[in-house]
């Protein structure tokens, strides 16, 4: 899948599939996400979110990251888009992932029990989301 072909497409469409962002420092591209899988219908969309992981291992600047990029989202959804509804999915071993959506205001609403098969093992991916106020 290329960029040109799948992503840059999408701008044209008054309801895209998604919709991505980039996340810059200094000019630097340092992680990239937004809404995926919208439902223009049900009004929701999942986030996805991707980190540098030199940023990623320096816990307290992620965190900071991830907490602006999720206000922007937010503001993104509910205000300028009227979305009602984000939800994510992470992997249940991603902790301190699950801890700053939590943070956030993201509720877990589920887990998924054994739904993805990595290195060999089945995990477990934990549903979080939130709703429009």
């Amino acid at each position: 899948m290329n960029y040109e072909n799948h992503i840059w497409p999408e701008l044209k469409n008054d309801e895209p599939k998604q919709i991505l962002l980039s996340l810059l420092s200094n000019n630097k591209l340092i992680g990239y996400g937004g809404l995926v899988h919208i439902s223009w219908e049900h009004l929701r969309a999942e986030i996805s979110f991707i980190c540098d992981p030199r940023i990623v291992g320096q816990v307290k600047i992620y965190r900071m990251c991830f907490h602006k990029f999720l206000e922007m989202i937010r503001d993104l959804s509910f205000k300028t888009l009227g979305l009602n509804r984000l939800f994510t999915e992470t992997f249940s071993f991603r902790k301190d992932q699950i801890s700053i959506l939590e943070d956030f205001g993201l509720d877990i609403e589920g887990v998924l029990k054994s739904s993805y098969k990595i290195n060999g093992k089945f995990c477990d991916s934990v549903i979080q989301s939130v709703i429009k106020k």
